[in-house]
């Protein structure tokens, strides 16, 4: 019946000379040295547990035996340093094979060692290599090293197992389980090129186990699974550093003596040097530096093996905060609301910006309101505030931006322009307003304009020096009662970037309504030859046409004319005839526009 065998393993060359020295057989003729072993190829013990074992080998083609040839001999034992027992001999010089059954042999536990002699001319040869039944020797992982994020490199001591015939290497899948990755089909190869590796997105590790060059049965793989370090860089653009953590080197059984940093902007010399037992570390480029690509050198307590990381490469984006943040105008439109612009450094941008005010008292500014992060935050800006009333109160504003570093860069204070005013007896109009005020703002003029009430446009009506803060309005309209005003500041605004411009703030719209007046003489000569006076009516400023009334009786209190038309007046005839010279009295009543009744009663002669 066929058997089927497994691998072996062969001892080391120092213990096969040594039983050598016990079993060589003294002989003074000099071919005695000069007779080569046979060589030892395989020792396969069979997997069924029937204790079978069979021996391979080839006659050594310098044993210099030829004709003289008298025998194989076989030896076993089951332990590498003896004692060893003859189990038989071969005579025949052409068989290469011996199969026989022993019991110690039938599990892997009773491991069993052999070696070959060959007798010519009753002188024996050297011992041949000693195999046993073991499986073969895995190799011992030096290290597991990244030569770029797509390549590693593996290296090893090869297995001292004679029949070695290659290597299976190992490599850890996602699940962390090994899976069979390639073969080596050289046992004297020690370096393997993963060029399929994935070292720039996590670490990987490696295991290697032999196989038998007679059965290929692989042997026991190394137990000590090698791991890549795999380096994780953050950038922190507003310090302009690298935080960096990576995960250990896993295989030396002796550690991690200590860890170096390398950069690439420095010439790949370490930067800095980190405790075996650490895995953290910062580092900040050079002045005038913003990218470089790192790695992490590990270097084993034996100061002999080594190992690099991945590269991670970084570019530090300027973080730089706003060089410069302008208000150049508060101004309150014809609705009354409140628009304040501003320029600013439109290359180093903001993330944030927040609106401050404040009512009457500039040193006590509030947070108005945060513009949202998808504001297009461009070189020129500004924002409507319609949430305040600058009829009653002067307004502050200030405009603060943030960046994502948290630094901050706050604009000069600026302010509204409040008016107010109030009608002059005199047919006038006072305005006065508060100072405008920008303190990066040259100021030139005021310049005042006014509606006449009707709804048509504001016209200007004066312009005084940027210390003049009040105007007199003599020119009213005549036959208008209300008028509106409004001022305008202009000025130069000027930034610390340099630029400087024309510009313009408004105040609020303040309207004054001229009150109503009633002049009644207290005569009239109808029959004068003049054409003053010779109608009785009342001289009206401002008058209200639609709600007016006007009462003339005599001394027996008999009306003698009335009228509602502001225009007529009482020429002294009373009933188609002259009314007698006299004294007369009267009672005039008008509302004025804003609902007040004016009501005047009086005397007046009649005089012929």
């Amino acid at each position: 019946m066929k058997k089927t065998f497994v691998k072996h393993n062969k001892p080391s060359t120092f213990f096969t000379f040594l039983f050598l020295s016990l079993f060589c057989v003294l002989n003074t003729q000099t071919s005695y040295a000069q007779m080569q072993p046979p060589l030892l190829d395989c020792v396969n013990r069979a997997e069924d547990g029937s204790g079978v074992v069979e021996l391979t080998w080839r006659q050594n083609p310098t044993s210099g035996c030829g004709t003289s040839h008298e025998g194989y001999f076989i030896f076993v034992a089951d332990d590498l340093q003896g004692p060893y027992t003859l189990i038989d001999s071969v005579s025949s010089a052409i068989v290469s094979q011996f199969t026989y059954t022993d019991n110690n042999a039938s599990t892997q536990a009773n491991n069993l060692f052999y070696f070959i002699r060959e007798r010519c001319a009753g002188i024996f040869s050297t011992t041949s290599d000693t195999l046993d039944t073991a499986l073969p020797i895995p190799p011992v992982i030096s290290s597991v090293t990244v030569g770029n994020d797509s390549i590693n490199q593996l290296s090893w001591l090869p297995s001292p197992s004679p029949e070695a015939g290659g290597y299976i290497i190992f490599k850890a899948n996602l699940n962390g389980g090994f899976e069979e990755y390639d073969t080596i089909l050289a046992p004297n190869i020690s370096l393997y090129i993963d060029s399929m590796a994935n070292a720039g997105e996590r670490p990987e590790a490696y295991k290697i186990a032999t196989f038998d060059q007679c059965t290929g049965e692989v042997g026991p793989d190394n137990d000590n699974p090698h791991q890549t370090i795999f380096l994780n860089a953050n950038v922190d653009d507003c310090n302009k550093r690298v935080n960096l953590s990576w995960t250990r080197y896993l295989g030396w059984t002796d550690g991690v003596k200590e860890y170096y940093l390398l950069s690439e902007v420095e010439g790949n010399t370490p930067v800095d040097t980190i405790p075996g037992n650490e895995n953290t570390a910062i580092y900040n480029l050079p002045e005038g530096e913003s990218a470089t690509c790192l790695r992490v050198f590990a270097l084993r307590n034996n100061n002999i093996e080594n190992s690099n990381s991945n590269a991670v490469c970084v570019d530090l984006d300027s973080k730089n905060t706003l060089d410069y943040i302008c208000l150049t105008s508060v101004s309150v439109n014809p609705n009354n609301d409140v628009q304040i612009s501003w320029n600013m450094d439109s290359i180093n941008r903001a993330t944030s910006i927040k609106i401050f005010r404040a009512v009457a008292d500039s040193n006590n500014l509030q947070w108005l309101e945060t513009l949202p992060e998808s504001t297009n935050f461009t070189g020129t800006m500004s924002f409507m505030d319609n949430d305040s009333d600058p009829t009653r109160n002067t307004l502050y504003y200030s405009v603060l931006h943030e960046d994502e570093c948290g630094r901050s860069l706050r604009t000069e204070i600026g302010s509204t322009i409040l008016l107010n005013g109030r009608e002059q007896f005199e047919l006038g109009n006072v305005l006065d307003w508060s100072p405008f005020t920008l303190n990066n703002a040259i100021l030139q003029n005021y310049v005042i304009y006014r509606q006449d009430g009707t709804g048509a446009e504001f016209l200007p009506v004066g312009t005084v020096d940027p210390d003049v803060l009040t105007f007199n309005d003599s020119d009213l309209a005549i036959g208008a009662s209300s008028f509106c005003y409004r001022i305008e500041a202009k000025y130069v605004a000027e930034c610390d970037n340099g630029d400087s411009e024309v510009q313009s703030s408004y105040s609020n719209n303040y309207c004054i309504q001229q009150s109503s007046r009633l002049y009644v003489p207290n005569a009239f000569a109808p029959n004068s030859g003049s054409d003053v006076n010779r109608l009785f009516k009342p001289i009206i400023v401002y008058p209200n046409a639609n709600d007016y009334s006007m009462l003339v009786m005599n001394r027996w209190g008999e009306k003698v004319f009335s009228t509602t038309n502001i225009d007529d007046g009482w020429d002294g005839n009373h009933k188609g005839d002259l009314a007698p010279q006299g004294v007369y009295v009267y009672i005039i009543r008008m509302k004025t526009e804003s609902g007040f009744l004016i009501e005047r009663k009086g005397s007046v002669v009649l005089v012929r």
